[in-house]
């Protein structure tokens, strides 16, 4: 699944912060960069930022969030270099996560 996936990115992000250096606020927006990145990495289609934004900007769009074509580019970008572009994901790393988010939850 794309959204336990992008959670993994953002736990691997938050690994790369000590507890009390962690950057605050805005966790939508880091969910938002973690989850196009990983359909983008996962997807057979990878729509352009230019389409993502018009989806998260639609009127109609129950998760509407208003964002621009920038601070998308530039989010995805800063997101990945945090990360060293480490934004593969493995089937069994995958379900390994999954299952133990699960069983917190």
């Amino acid at each position: 699944s794309i959204v336990f996936a992008a959670l993994l990115l953002l736990h691997r992000y938050r690994c790369k912060f000590p507890a009390g250096r962690r950057p605050s606020g805005y966790g939508h927006r880091l969910f938002l960069f973690a989850y196009v990145l990983i359909y983008k990495a996962m997807g057979d289609y990878v729509p352009k930022n230019k389409e993502i934004v018009l989806w998260l900007n639609h009127e109609t769009n129950p998760l509407a969030v208003e964002v621009m074509p920038k601070t998308l580019n530039r989010g995805e970008r800063l997101f990945g270099d945090v990360l060293e572009w480490n934004i593969q994901v493995t089937p069994s790393q995958l379900e390994s996560f999954t299952r133990r988010v699960k069983e917190d939850f």
